[in-house]
């Protein structure tokens, strides 16, 4: 579990997150399953912090350096990245985020590997029952948005 006196300084954001380094510096953030939903995080210093399986849904990390960071499991439900660890897209239809250091794809509340996604056949993803829920056309997208994707991921990487 994330250490709720960490989360409250990062709900504070950059400067706070800064202050406490500078008193702890062999300390690391622990965010394990901390809710930072609609959090502007833009600037903040998570360098080397614990978000394993945290909830960053809608937070802003513009800018964030996630840098050694743990990002497992993490929840980016139509969050913005930072341009560097985690990519976002938005198209014309879902918010795309490219996870580099676990190599997740999420798009808007869906995430599977980068491997997997490129490699799910038309049915599999026809089959994929939250995905039809959600929306019938998501295979028309797919087709559309898969080679593009495919092509940003070997860019982002290179």
């Amino acid at each position: 579990m994330a250490n709720p006196e960490h989360v409250e300084i990062v709900k504070q954001g950059a400067q706070a997150i800064d202050q406490w380094r500078g008193h702890f510096v062999c300390r690391t953030l622990d965010l394990t399953w901390g809710d930072l939903t609609d959090e502007n995080l833009t600037g903040a210093n998570l360098r080397d912090a614990k978000l394993t399986d945290a909830f960053l849904t809608m937070a802003n990390l513009t800018d964030v350096n996630l840098t050694g960071a743990d990002l497992t499991g993490i929840r980016l439900y139509k969050a913005i990245g930072n341009g560097k660890e985690i990519h976002t897209i938005q198209t014309d239809q879902y918010h795309v985020n490219i996870v580099l250091p676990t190599r997740i794809i999420w798009i808007d509340c869906i995430h599977h590997t980068v491997d997997d996604w490129f490699c799910f056949s038309d049915e599999e993803i026809e089959g994929m029952e939250l995905i039809t829920t959600i929306d019938a056309g998501f295979l028309t997208w797919w087709k559309i948005w898969k080679p593009i994707l495919q092509s940003i991921v070997e860019a982002i990487e290179a």
